[in-house]
C-alpha cells in the first residue's frame, strides 16, 4: 500500500457526497471552550494553547441562536447515546 504522506488530504477534506456542502478546511480539535451569553444568542469560544507556553487563546467562535442550540443537543446527544460506555 503506497502511503501519501496526507498529500491528497486536501481533496478528500473538499470532497462533496449527497450534495453536502463542501468542508473547506479540515476539522480541529480544541483544547477547551467558552461560553458566553447576550439575548438571544450564545457565543461559543473554541480555545487552544499557545505553543510558547504563553497561555489559551480564542482561535474561533461561533454565535448560535436558541434554535441552533436545541438542535446541537439534539444531535449530541445522538451521539453521545451511540457511543456506549
Amino acid at each position: 500500500m503506497k502511503k501519501n504522506n496526507g498529500k491528497n488530504m486536501l481533496g478528500k477534506v473538499n470532497e462533496v457526497k449527497y450534495k453536502e456542502p463542501a468542508r473547506m478546511q479540515p476539522p480541529v480539535f480544541p483544547l477547551g471552550m467558552r461560553f458566553g451569553f447576550a439575548k438571544n444568542m450564545c457565543i461559543l469560544d473554541f480555545l487552544d494553547q499557545q505553543n510558547d507556553g504563553g497561555g489559551r487563546y480564542c482561535f474561533y467562535s461561533v454565535a448560535i441562536t436558541k434554535e441552533y442550540a436545541e438542535e446541537m443537543i439534539k444531535n449530541l446527544s445522538k451521539f453521545i447515546e451511540s457511543q456506549g460506555d
